[in-house]
């Protein structure tokens, strides 16, 4: 027998072709490398959770180290390298500004580099000072000094405007917020930033107040708010930014979709705020193609006034966590410029913290509504905008989700006038207020089970009223009755709709019935189970 090995398809050793990576079809390896790319793999990257995005970081040294094999790797997988950009969270103002620095320096000597960067998300800056304590100056120079060509200065008199005037004042030594600056203005094909940015104190802070480059293909933009670090806490009061001061990207962006802005408090900014109460610093932005806008920390107001300028908008999020204070609630006139665009609204002006009273038992009952003298029931009293029939959104006309809280949508007759008497409500109060055109309702915060045990069960007899409705949502405090809970289940089967039962999550950064912030882990909910 021949010494050569005969394999099972017939062919020698010698003659068996060989398989090789490098030997792969371009647009295989393309796919591999995008694969190992996060932006390709989500739609939106630059708000993704931690840990998503610690695994696409270790998949981003993957192709780094590819791109490194030969030209051929490098062509191929260092564009897709560059797509994303995430600036994580770091303490360290040294480490922030060398790690964004070899992502901004080399799309600042390839063109091509640049033109491949889609999304970045740019974190907190970290405090220099504490990088740099104990250093003398000659040291911290030497650790600034990210930019012995002076890329960055000549980028700056490239692109003009607020930063050609500053570049004397960084020339080789670009702190992280002209980095980040830079990245967003020298990337023509930007279409998903994260951008964390503390209040600018007017215009006297970050230049970025007053932008001045365009970003047309910017689709989605989010302000993440206070960011999420594990053991390390947050006042819910403390101030990131105005969404006014944000006014002069917004302009440079007029094909946004989407805008996510929590924590931009309406009265934490002082600055800004007391310049709004003026009436010299009216919301002017038009944003002519946004469809998403998701918010916390205005007023229902200046919601108002930023929703007249979206004529698409079809998804509105709006968490009012000042909802303690007798001021106008986001009712249904103040929408009256998206009526007939609005496709969702998720309004929620309850907070579900741990520490938030409402799994306090000596607040309410889950039997007998709200107990006179509480400081709910005085809270709620105190809704001017509820008072009567709750808020009414039966007038729009395309509304497919709405997503509420139970206090919300029943208004001031949510109280019992006598504790003796009936019901304050009737089912054909509740059913009115819906809309026909809705695929989808979510009551959450539901704190009193016997009204919308009732009303629910009228809805799905009712169900040739709501002939697109397929799923409804409820989420309690406490376990409902199981007679009645399977009571529902079994009418709403009947009906062709689908019905999920579960518990309000406790958050210790809620955002009420609104997704969480940018960034933070997504909640998991419990759906109430009973023992068969």
């Amino acid at each position: 027998m021949s010494e050569e090995v005969i394999s099972r398809s017939g062919l020698s050793s010698a003659t068996k072709p060989r398989c090789s990576f490098a030997g792969l079809p371009i647009e295989i390896i393309t796919q591999i490398c995008s694969n190992l790319c996060l932006h390709c793999q989500l739609d939106h990257v630059v708000d993704a959770p931690y840990d998503q995005v610690a695994a696409g970081m270790a998949d981003q040294i993957a192709l780094c180290r590819l791109s490194k094999c030969s030209k051929l790797f490098r062509d191929i997988a260092q564009p897709i390298l560059f797509h994303w950009y995430h600036g994580m969270e770091m303490d360290d103002y040294h480490l922030q500004l060398i790690r964004l620095s070899s992502f901004v320096l080399p799309i600042l000597r390839q063109q091509h580099l640049a033109a491949s960067v889609k999304a970045l998300s740019f974190s907190e800056v970290a405090d220099p000072s504490a990088s740099y304590a104990g250093l003398d100056h000659r040291e911290v120079r030497n650790r600034t000094l990210v930019d012995p060509e002076g890329l960055c200065a000549k980028a700056a008199e490239q692109l003009g405007g607020h930063l050609e005037r500053r570049k004397v004042i960084f020339n080789t030594r670009p702190t992280v917020e002209v980095l980040q600056e830079i990245a967003l203005a020298s990337s023509p094909n930007l279409s998903q930033v994260a951008l964390h940015r503390n209040h600018a104190e007017g215009s006297q802070g970050y230049s970025w107040v007053a932008w001045e480059y365009d970003m047309p293909n910017l689709t989605y933009l989010a302000f993440p708010g206070h960011p999420f670090i594990e053991d390390r806490n947050y006042s819910p009061d403390e101030s990131t930014m105005h969404l006014q001061e944000a006014m002069k990207m917004l302009e440079h962006a007029p094909n946004l979709r989407t805008l996510i802005a929590p924590d931009c408090p309406g009265d934490d900014a002082i600055a800004v705020f007391a310049e709004y109460l003026r009436g010299s610093l009216p919301w002017d932005v038009k944003l002519p193609n946004l469809k998403k806008l998701s918010l916390n920390g205005l007023m229902a107001i200046q919601v108002q006034e930023i929703v007249n300028h979206c004529p698409v908008l079809e998804d509105l999020e709006f968490y009012d966590h000042m909802y303690y204070t007798p001021r106008g609630m986001l009712t249904p006139e103040l929408l009256g410029p998206v009526a007939s665009t609005l496709r969702r609204l998720c309004y929620s002006v309850i907070p579900t913290t741990p520490d938030s009273g409402y799994w306090d038992t000596d607040d309410f009952n889950f039997d007998t509504q709200f107990l006179p003298g509480s400081w709910l029931y005085a809270e709620f009293r105190n809704w001017e905008d509820c008072k009567g029939k709750g808020l009414d959104f039966s007038s729009f006309p395309g509304l497919g989700e709405l997503e509420l809280e139970q206090q919300v949508l029943y208004g001031d007759l949510f109280f019992e006038k006598d504790a003796n008497s009936e019901l304050a409500t009737s089912p054909s109060e509740f059913l009115v207020r819906i809309p026909k055109s809705l695929r989808r309702l979510r009551v959450g915060c539901v704190n009193y089970w016997p009204v919308i045990f009732r009303d629910l069960r009228a809805l799905a007899e009712d169900r040739a009223q709501f002939p697109k409705l397929k799923q409804v949502e409820v989420e309690v405090f406490r376990t409902p009755p199981e007679a009645q809970c399977r009571e529902l289940v079994e009418a709403f089967s009947k009906a062709g709709i689908d019905l999920h039962v579960s518990y309000v999550v406790p958050v210790d950064r809620s955002r009420g019935l609104l997704p969480p912030r940018p960034g933070d882990p997504e909640l998991e909910r419990s759906l109430v189970v009973y023992d068969s």
